[in-house]
């Protein structure tokens, strides 16, 4: 591994990225400020909504573990939209998803 990557899953990240995963998660839950009560377009989805929120609150809190991380990656990807195409283009790097962005 090199110096300031860290294991998650079958990959290594950079701090930056793991920050940029906390950062998508608390911009969701600010925009998501009814727990997706309304439909609206903002934030976390009816289904996302109370994982969401947990994960972006343990990120505030500490962080995340390897498979939460995984998980956020994961649910993220469907929020690119929402998102600032250089923070989602840190996490996703195909061509396909940043230029959906």
């Amino acid at each position: 591994m090199r110096a300031g990557l860290l294991p998650v899953g079958d990959e290594c990240w950079s701090w930056n990225q793991v920050s940029a995963i906390y950062t998508m998660l608390g911009i969701l839950a600010c925009l998501d400020t009814d727990y997706a009560k309304v439909r609206n377009g903002a934030g976390f989805s009816k289904a996302d909504t109370g994982i969401g929120h947990s994960m972006a609150e343990i990120a505030q809190d500490g962080g995340l573990n390897t498979d939460q991380l995984i998980s956020a990656k994961e649910m993220l990807r469907k929020y690119r939209r929402q998102l600032d195409p250089g923070l989602y283009q840190m996490i996703y790097h195909d061509r396909h998803d940043t230029a959906a962005a």
